[in-house]
């Protein structure tokens, strides 16, 4: 027949009806702590496997997305449930922390800026160049480093006549022709004790 020699496949499909386990949760949580504490989840599913792991650090829903270790540097409770590949969320583990930074006295590392010229602009040493006659744009981005509270927030200043808007780990500035110059302005970075640490940046006109 036509169908002589031909290889047949056959597939057979099962329900994946069965949630993955409940997170496990690796921390040194178990006695309070006085600085940031690292956090690792992981999860198993024996059919589908595991999609992704959720979790929140307020005792909430978890739906904050675990992409990896991270530090946690307040008290509160840890909840995480992972969903397998096809759906299935499995049964939520908690965990208390207590966590109290709030003595660490050391300020953050100083912000490293870095900065992207765009249009217009160029930049050296913590001072960007504009060309006045044309229009100007230029990225903006800092990064500093607190081992014992961690950085909370890093906050960009605004400009006379500039636009801002945000960009990946950073902030994007914009304006049309001017031959304003100004600075220095502030980048500062905070921790989550509240300490704070700057450094600072100028417009100087080409």
């Amino acid at each position: 027949s036509a169908d002589d020699g031909a290889r047949r496949s056959f597939f057979r499909l099962r329900h994946d009806g069965a949630p993955p386990t409940a997170p496990a949760i690796e921390c040194a949580c178990d006695e309070p702590s006085t600085v940031g504490v690292e956090i690792r989840l992981s999860a198993a599913d024996g059919d589908s496997g595991v999609g992704e792991i959720l979790y929140s650090l307020d005792g909430g829903e978890p739906t904050t997305v675990y992409t990896g270790p991270f530090k946690a540097y307040a008290s509160g409770v840890l909840r995480a449930r992972a969903r397998d590949r096809v759906g299935n969320l499995g049964p939520i583990a908690t965990q208390a922390l207590a966590i109290d930074v709030s003595g660490d006295q050391t300020p953050p590392s100083t912000p490293q800026l870095r900065f992207t010229p765009l249009q217009g602009t160029s930049a050296q040493d913590d001072v960007v160049t504009f060309d006045p006659e044309s229009a100007q744009s230029f990225v903006l981005q800092a990064g500093a480093e607190d081992p014992e509270s961690g950085i909370a927030a890093i906050t960009y200043p605004d400009l006379p006549g500039w636009t801002r808007s945000p960009t990946p780990g950073g902030v994007i500035y914009q304006r049309g022709p001017s031959a304003e110059e100004s600075g220095p302005h502030v980048v500062t970075a905070t921790n989550h004790a509240g300490r704070t640490s700057e450094a600072t940046f100028r417009l100087v006109s080409a």
